[in-house]
């Protein structure tokens, strides 16, 4: 993003305090010279000061209502638990001001498009599925886009996701870790969607969570609507969905298998090879996607993207402070996620149980 640096800042506000916001949202804003973290809200007094004095932000707010009434925040940033994050994005949206979600936006398609409807005409609210603005990620979509194009490898004739990452597979970057009570619980919305019974809360739960990412990352590589066909699950293990195409099929597969690194990819089969996007960990802050193409003559090509230097989270986050100028249109816009939220409700309706 280009640098006036006659123009203010961004003053950004950030609810939550954990994990993820301290090791990428924090610093990933901090990163940017036209944006700044001025306020920063944790239920959790102690650990919201600190973490606040680590960096240098000088408004400290345990209630979130407080922080969305300030006039001296520009756009906020809303990173808690998943639990939790509907109902304070949904009154964080209703200032008016640009929003940024942590995923899976919500836990239905009802929820989901209650938070769309609440946005104002023009009103920037982003979710984060960061894995779009990996440098090596966009090269793999270029690159994919011109394969179509030329039918270079012929049609595609199916679509292998593979996401097995119980842990980071990295040493987590410093950050402050607390055991400290929070002096109220944030508001909870429902952990499945009407019609599913909650026995199955905990598997539906994981599929939102990480096959969140997967799905709004294929919609995004390919030029086509994906349809769900099939769900089969073994609860607290793996979960396999099925998703049709024009012309193949998408298989995706999840599960709970520690090889002691970040175990996540698309392959993409043609009629005359196939692409394969190798994703990182998302807290390697130097790992980008790698791309290789294998043709039908037995050639293997290793495409490598430059490297600008820059993290997915931080690229992510200059991307939703050109939207909040007005400079860009937002690529991972609610309106868009809603789509992923739609397809698991869609899929789960289809789930088969496997002991």
């Amino acid at each position: 993003m280009s640098t006036d640096h006659n123009r203010a800042r961004l003053r950004v506000g950030v609810v939550g305090a954990g994990f993820i916001s301290q090791v990428a949202h924090l610093h990933s804003f901090a990163s940017l010279p036209d944006a700044k973290v001025v306020a920063l809200c944790d239920p959790r007094p102690t650990l919201a000061r600190d973490v606040a004095k680590i960096n240098a932000i000088t408004q400290v707010y345990t209630n979130a209502d407080d922080m969305f009434a300030s006039s001296e925040v520009d756009a906020f940033v809303i990173c808690v638990h998943r639990r939790c994050l509907p109902p304070l994005v949904e009154r964080a949206l209703k200032t008016g001001k640009p929003v940024l979600s942590e995923k899976p936006m919500a836990y239905s398609v009802a929820q989901a498009q209650r938070l769309v409807d609440v946005c104002s005409p023009g009103q920037p609210y982003a979710v984060g599925v960061m894995k779009r603005f990996d440098v090596g990620v966009r090269h793999f979509r270029e690159l994919l886009r011109h394969n179509l194009a030329t039918q270079s490898l012929g049609a595609i004739i199916h679509v292998d996701i593979a996401d097995f990452c119980p842990t980071y597979g990295v040493v987590p970057p410093p950050h402050i870790r607390s055991d400290e009570p929070k002096s109220y619980r944030y508001e909870e919305w429902p952990r499945v969607p009407e019609g599913l019974a909650a026995q199955y809360a905990d598997d539906y739960e994981y599929m939102l969570n990480v096959g969140s990412h997967d799905i709004n990352l294929i919609r995004w590589l390919l030029p086509e609507t994906l349809t769900p066909q099939s769900l089969f699950v073994q609860s607290g293990r793996a979960q396999h969905a099925i998703l049709s195409a024009q012309g193949f099929d998408v298989s995706l597969r999840l599960g709970r298998s520690d090889a002691g690194f970040w175990d996540q990819s698309i392959t993409i089969y043609f009629e005359r090879g196939r692409m394969v996007l190798t994703l990182p960990s998302p807290l390697d802050r130097s790992g980008i996607a790698t791309v290789q193409t294998i043709m039908h003559e037995g050639s293997v090509s290793a495409s490598i993207a430059q490297n600008d230097g820059q993290w997915a989270f931080e690229a992510q986050a200059a991307h939703f402070c050109a939207a909040a100028r007005g400079e860009v249109l937002l690529e991972s816009a609610g309106s868009d996620s809603l789509r992923d939220i739609e397809l698991i409700e869609a899929l789960w309706a289809r789930v088969v149980w496997r002991q």
